[in-house]
């Protein structure tokens, strides 16, 4: 079924808008793109957008470090020598999307290694397997960001809102 070059309607998984009349093998293939909120930047990394300017902390989004390998970094701070990678379904289980599950995790592996031999004091994994506002606050709060800052300032609902709006200007 997932070949099949057949049309259909979806809807978005992120803002549940109707995406109409897409080739089914594409979608497979390609993923989704949603002309309301697809931006390239997924949920859980302008969840986390929103997260840190909330806290008015100065950040670098997929940042490169000349000792990594040409590896990129979801989210990085100074102020704390901290970076904080977004982990998707893709980290967890099988999905069609590039790498195996065992690539994906021997990547991961590599990356936070390549940080701690670099000094990077803090490495934060957020679980957000799920793409949703309850999972990530709870992924959020129990990592060790919680530690690092006053996660008690964060508007959680406006972090959801920030999702549906495009990045690009």
């Amino acid at each position: 079924a997932h070949q099949s070059g057949k049309r259909t309607d979806f809807k978005c998984h992120e803002c549940k808008c109707k995406i109409e009349n897409k080739i089914i093998s594409n979608v497979y293939d390609r993923g989704l793109s949603c002309p309301r909120c697809s931006d390239g930047i997924s949920y859980p990394e302008k969840f986390m957008l929103s997260v840190l300017e909330q806290l008015d902390i100065d950040y670098e989004f997929q940042k490169t470090f000349g000792w990594a390998a040409k590896k990129r970094y979801d989210f990085y701070f100074s102020s704390e020598n901290c970076i904080i990678e977004i982990h998707g379904k893709q980290h967890y289980e099988e999905s069609p999307r590039g790498r195996s599950l065992s690539e994906e995790q021997e990547n991961d592996r590599l990356k936070e290694s390549l940080a701690i031999e670099n000094k990077i004091n803090n490495y934060i994994v957020v679980d957000c397997r799920h793409s949703e506002m309850e999972w990530i606050k709870n992924s959020i709060t129990k990592s060790k960001l919680n530690v690092l800052v006053d996660l008690s300032k964060i508007d959680w609902l406006k972090c959801h809102e920030a999702t549906f709006g495009t990045m690009i200007k």
